[in-house]
């Protein structure tokens, strides 16, 4: 779906990328993917893994919300291991919020259920966000769906919460509307004239007045048709059909842009004319609506227009037409569930394949997470190599801390391996490093650097402390039961140490630590030279 001119960089992309998730996060999906559209055009290169799979998920969640169903989560579902490892990994209830609604259109709820749990797990610490209250709507959705009326509203009315602490009328308004259709939802599956019915439908009406009472501009004004068209068939649920009908006959031009508002006008209004015994006209909006719902695909619609046409009929006292209805109703249902059950079907293949890559991805991460611990780390002790003290003091050099380098070395350490053996050497090697790491802070830096070389960084010590440090370290290595390892082994170590300045590189700062360590060879060994 992008479609502007490319660009070439993961350093241009990559804050592109970030500001597009914060903005679906804070819950406008549509803005954000615009905003990406005009700044990365499409098929952009020199992104990461990574920033590629956001991209591809924020994609696809504008296609979920434009009736993309399938073709959405084939995109999102191969993605979202990756997304999942991003910084942004705890910003995706929006994602998984999108998932939901589509499975739910689908006709798997229970499975968008699932997905809806993980979008509240994750927006558990900001009960008021654009998320959590998009994730009580869907949850309400998809609970009515299932049948679940008394916990969509719950779901409803908590998302109305958070749009009234956020002070988001629009979002209070679709609340209060979609609390409608569900009271609406629970009447029609009342007894008639029941008080339960009754007591549904004047609820329906309350919250469609109140989303109108809102008065919130809706774009083409759909939600605020809806409202009415609401509150209309509630009123010819009460028996109340000439107010009812001037309700309906008010938004009959607004809706032609609509096919589904359109269509749901009409069956109100066949319902009302069905009501007032008006039969031809209640047929003729009926058919119009039956071919209108055919010609548009609206199947959860056609499900409520048999019902209706069969009622119709049998109040009509037309026992043939009814009997066609309910034929017609039968053979429709057939299909509608044979759909469902192969949507349902197509949805577990894709979680299937999901879950497949998902743990593939998991096991590569893992491979990749214990070479990388292997790369940085010395094979004999442990500790960290040259290349893993390079790159653990990234955050240290990134910054003007006050910040310290040790180098140590073994004091005549060719006469240990030549008197002793090699192997007895390694065990020395191994002991020393234990040595130092016992006498060291939790942020400073270890490393093995050459055969018996060892740099210790010391993270926000200044000289002085740092010089303490290192004559502690000094005299535990001198004062070690050396010949545990072999009978007749002694041991010391020189050590050179060298403060920071402002030009200093970890390069620079080892080279100066070093000349500080010659100078303590030079000087006699088994001391602490600080450098010039």
């Amino acid at each position: 779906m992008l479609t502007s001119t490319s660009i070439s960089t993961s350093e241009t992309g990559g804050p592109y990328i970030t500001a597009a998730i914060e903005c679906a996060w804070k819950g406008d999906v549509n803005r954000a993917h615009e905003e990406l559209v005009a700044k990365l055009g499409s098929n952009p290169v020199g992104l990461s893994q990574i920033q590629n799979a956001l991209l591809d998920c924020l994609d696809a969640t504008v296609r979920i919300y434009g009736g993309e169903y399938e073709s959405a989560l084939k995109l999102i579902l191969p993605q979202l291991s990756l997304a999942e490892q991003s910084t942004h990994r705890d910003q995706l209830d929006w994602l998984y919020t999108a998932i939901a609604f589509a499975l739910g259109a689908m006709g798997d709820p229970e499975r968008g259920l699932e997905w809806v749990g993980r979008a509240m797990a994750m927006t558990e610490t900001h009960p008021h966000s654009a998320g959590r209250r998009k994730a009580h709507i869907t949850e309400g959705s998809l609970l009515g769906q299932m049948g679940d009326h008394a916990g969509a509203h719950e779901a409803l009315q908590q998302a109305f919460t958070v749009a009234q602490a956020q002070g988001e009328l629009r979002s209070m308004a679709i609340c209060c509307g979609n609390i409608a259709a569900n009271c609406l939802q629970q009447a029609r599956l009342q007894a008639a004239d029941s008080e339960a019915q009754r007591t549904s439908a004047q609820l329906a009406i309350d919250h469609a007045s109140r989303a109108l009472d809102l008065n919130i501009p809706d774009g083409r004004g759909q939600g605020n048709i809806a409202a009415h068209v609401y509150r209309a068939q509630a009123w010819t649920l009460l028996g109340d059909h000439a107010k009812a009908r001037e309700e309906l006959q008010a938004q009959v031009q607004l809706v032609l842009t609509n096919p589904h508002r359109h269509v749901e006008l009409l069956l109100a209004l066949a319902q009302s004319c069905c009501a007032t015994h008006e039969y031809e006209q209640a047929r003729a909006h009926l058919m119009q609506a039956h071919s209108m719902a055919q010609s548009h695909s609206l199947e959860r619609i056609l499900l409520q227009i048999f019902p209706i046409a069969v009622r119709l009929e049998i109040a009509a006292e037309d026992t043939a037409a009814a009997l066609a209805w309910s034929e017609r109703h039968c053979a429709f249902l057939e299909a509608h569930y044979r759909h469902r059950l192969q949507n349902v079907a197509r949805s577990a293949e894709l979680f299937a394949e999901a879950e497949r890559l998902r743990k593939e991805a998991e096991l590569l991460r893992s491979r990749s997470e214990a070479w990388e611990h292997a790369a940085l780390r010395d094979t004999l002790t442990g500790i960290f190599n040259r290349r893993g003290l390079a790159q653990h003091s990234i955050p240290l050099f990134a910054t003007a801390r006050e910040t310290a380098l040790a180098a140590f070395d073994a004091d005549h350490f060719k006469m240990v391996n030549d008197r002793f053996g090699h192997a007895v050497g390694d065990q020395v090697l191994k002991a020393l490093a234990r040595i130092i790491h016992t006498h060291i802070r939790g942020g400073d830096v270890l490393a093995r650097t050459g055969g018996e070389e060892f740099v210790l960084l010391l993270a926000d010590a200044s000289l002085e402390s740092a010089q303490h440090i290192c004559e502690r370290i000094r005299v535990a290595i001198e004062s070690n039961d050396w010949e545990k390892l072999s009978a007749g082994l002694r041991l010391t170590s020189s050590i050179g140490l060298a403060a920071r300045t402002v030009d200093d590189s970890l390069d620079t700062l080892i080279a100066r630590a070093d000349v500080a360590l010659y100078a303590a060879k030079n000087g006699g060994r088994n001391r602490v030279q600080v450098a010039a």
